[in-house]
């Protein structure tokens, strides 16, 4: 599975790890759990975020159905009245790299990091 966009003038990869803390605002499993989805069936594998023009975003979750034993089964279910703050407390730390689509930079390493001004920049 690959993410798309209209024109994909940019790829590139994203990393996550979860935001261990107990208490939190959002809790994604009473979400989906009060949505329907059986835990005990399906197991969480993945995230899908989509942002607009609009300033507007749609978070699914993607789930695999442990019910399907001779190959491996993903739906896709859209989260219902997510809101940005919600990230926040289904992820501690969230990372996207882009570069440009027509260019591979993947096996490159960045150098140097400049905070704010790159007046100094050799």
């Amino acid at each position: 599975m690959e993410a798309k966009v209209k024109y994909n003038y940019f790829k590139g990869t994203a990393a996550a790890d979860w935001n261990d803390k107990k208490f939190t605002d959002f809790n994604l499993d009473e979400c989906l759990k009060s949505s329907g989805v059986d835990l005990e069936r399906y197991e969480k594998v993945g995230f899908r975020l989509n942002t607009y023009t609009t300033k507007s975003f749609d978070l699914s979750v993607i789930l695999l159905d442990k019910s399907i034993a001779d190959r491996k089964y993903l739906i896709e279910m859209h989260l219902k009245d997510v809101k940005i703050d919600d990230l926040f407390d289904i992820f501690k730390r969230f990372e996207v790299v882009l570069f440009d689509a027509n260019k591979d930079y993947s096996d490159i390493e960045i150098n140097k990091i400049y905070d704010g001004s790159i007046d100094n920049l050799i």
